[in-house]
Parts: structure tokens; C-alpha cells; sequence
């Protein structure tokens, strides 16, 4: 499982470009918004979770 946390990084951050697109492509109202911006916020916590973990020197 050593690769695991490559691939929730992978997944995060492809996720993370989603919603990039969904804000940029869209006039999304206020709500919407803000939405989106607390799960980017949640995805950089778990990649800055992984970063922080012993796993990423354990390559």
C-alpha cells in the first residue's frame, strides 16, 4: 500500500481541477460558490495530510 497515498493525492487533485472548471466555465451564484471553495479547502487538507505523514519520505 505504499502507493496508496499517491493516488488520493492523484484523485484529490483531479477532482480539485473539477471544480476549477465547474467556477471558471460557470457563473455559479454566491452559494454555489462557496461550496465549491470549502471542498477545495477540504482537499488541500488531505493532501497537506499525506504530505505531512511519514508515507511520502518512505518512497
Amino acid at each position: 500500500c505504499s502507493n496508496a497515498w499517491k493516488i488520493e493525492i492523484d484523485s484529490s487533485s483531479s477532482n480539485a481541477g473539477y471544480v476549477f472548471k465547474f467556477l471558471l466555465s460557470r457563473k455559479a451564484d454566491n452559494y454555489t460558490k462557496s461550496i465549491a471553495i470549502d471542498y477545495l479547502e477540504i482537499i488541500a487538507g488531505r493532501i497537506k495530510k499525506f504530505a505531512n505523514t511519514d508515507l511520502i519520505f518512505g518512497e
